[in-house]
């Protein structure tokens, strides 16, 4: 039991469940937990629940936004790295992401291969 508690947990939220089934088994294999959510409401359950490494998440959802949720998060903690991957990230999106800090974006269509070396870049400053 305290083999799979030590397994870093990363919280995964999009409405699209392509998104979100094609990401976890990624992350899976490479050795995450994944807890995924569809929106934030979802999203904020998971994050009171466990303890997580890292969020990944879209910015367009229905209900409260993804920017919402990052602004959440980032009110609970100014250490927990945040991803975000999106298809809405004009100039002034990227400037409000900038300016929460701790956040690395990658636009929507993604390869799996960019978002794996991110989570790698974001996960290992953790120590």
């Amino acid at each position: 039991m305290g083999e799979l508690e030590s397994v870093p947990r990363i919280l995964l939220v999009d409405d699209d469940v392509s998104i979100r089934l094609l990401l976890e088994k990624a992350l899976s294999m490479d050795g995450f937990g994944v807890d995924p959510a569809p929106d934030t409401n979802a999203a904020l359950k998971l994050l009171d629940l466990k303890r997580h490494v890292l969020v990944i998440s879209d910015l367009s959802m229905p209900g409260r936004s993804g920017m919402e949720l990052i602004k959440d998060v980032r009110a609970r903690s100014s250490r927990l790295p945040i991803l975000v991957v999106s298809s809405d990230l004009d100039l002034d999106t990227r400037g409000e992401l900038q300016a929460i800090g701790r956040l690395e974006y990658l636009a929507k269509p993604f390869t799996l291969t960019a978002v794996r070396a991110t989570v790698e870049r974001l996960t290992a400053k953790l120590d």
